[in-house]
């Protein structure tokens, strides 16, 4: 049974059916990204607890409105906690904090910041394919190929022409063993414009999401692709990676839905805080499903 969020629910928000009408409203996910980040901001700590809470309960129980409303959160957060940004979210520790207070330990738990659970070394390095020996990433013309290497050094992907999807797939099967090599580039810029491609296919993207191992920048460059992201088995594939920080993976736990979680406890490489998580969303799902009974 799902949860309904009505406007006179006594347990509800008064901005969650508001937040919920506004997703369904809009189709953009920038622009969804964009408005649940300013409300975020926009409410006071103390609202902005159980105002993600509530929102929280109807997410875990199917509600799509409100799965919707989570993922846009978690594509804001990742943005703002981008590597190359200097200037953090000014609602996350306040809002943490009033969380706490009212005994929100969830809402808490899934703004929280942290590294992955395993890490290159300090003297580790992705290995880097050569784009000058045979048998590498020899990038080929647009009339050979789908790429090239442009004077300036820089790898250049020519968008291709709208074609039908037969062609389409020979497109990218001419690419080739070329494609696996550069999914497995460790240079977070080739790997962006890979993912810009509208060529690529979504086992690609997945190869990319479930690459070990890999860095917390190319981690970011995945999570912050809205047309990727949007796609559950890419969000799977990132939460259980257990190269992927914990400022990625625990925003996108309410999105999964009670079967994803499920599957990702059967991971014993997820990060130990990511299953706690995990578990207390299966259980606030079992209480909000029995009182609603």
């Amino acid at each position: 049974m799902v949860h309904k969020a009505t406007e006179t629910s006594p347990q509800t928000h008064p901005t969650i059916p508001q937040t919920l009408r506004l997703m369904d409203a809009i189709c953009d996910i920038r622009m969804r990204t964009r408005l649940i980040m300013e409300q975020a901001a926009t409410l006071p700590p103390h609202q902005t607890a159980p105002w993600l809470h509530h929102l929280t309960q109807f997410a875990i129980q199917g509600h799509p409105s409100a799965q919707q409303a989570w993922l846009a959160l978690a594509l804001g957060i990742t943005l703002a906690r981008h590597p190359q940004r200097t200037d953090p979210l000014a609602w996350c520790q306040p809002t943490q904090q009033a969380a706490l207070q009212q005994g929100h330990l969830l809402v808490a738990q899934l703004l929280t910041e942290g590294t992955a659970r395993q890490t290159l070394s300090p003297r580790g390095k992705l290995r880097e394919p050569s784009i000058t020996e045979a048998h590498s990433l020899q990038l080929r013309t647009h009339h050979q190929g789908l790429a090239h290497k442009a004077p300036d050094g820089k790898l250049r992907f020519p968008s291709p022409p709208k074609t039908t999807q037969s062609i389409y797939r020979r497109m990218h099967q001419r690419f080739g063993p070329n494609l696996q090599r550069a999914l497995f580039h460790p240079n977070p810029n080739v790997v962006q414009r890979l993912l810009q491609q509208p060529w690529l296919q979504q086992r690609d993207a997945l190869i990319i999401a479930a690459r070990r191992p890999s860095t917390p920048e190319i981690c970011h460059t995945l999570a912050t692709q809205e047309r990727w992201m949007v796609k559950a088995p890419i969000r799977q594939a990132i939460v259980m990676n257990p190269f992927t920080p914990l400022s990625l993976t625990l925003p996108l736990l309410p999105t999964l839905g009670r079967t994803g979680l499920q599957t990702l406890l059967q991971n014993p490489v997820v990060h130990p805080t990511t299953l706690d998580c995990a578990r207390r969303l299966l259980t606030l799902s079992h209480t909000t499903r029995t009182s609603t009974a």
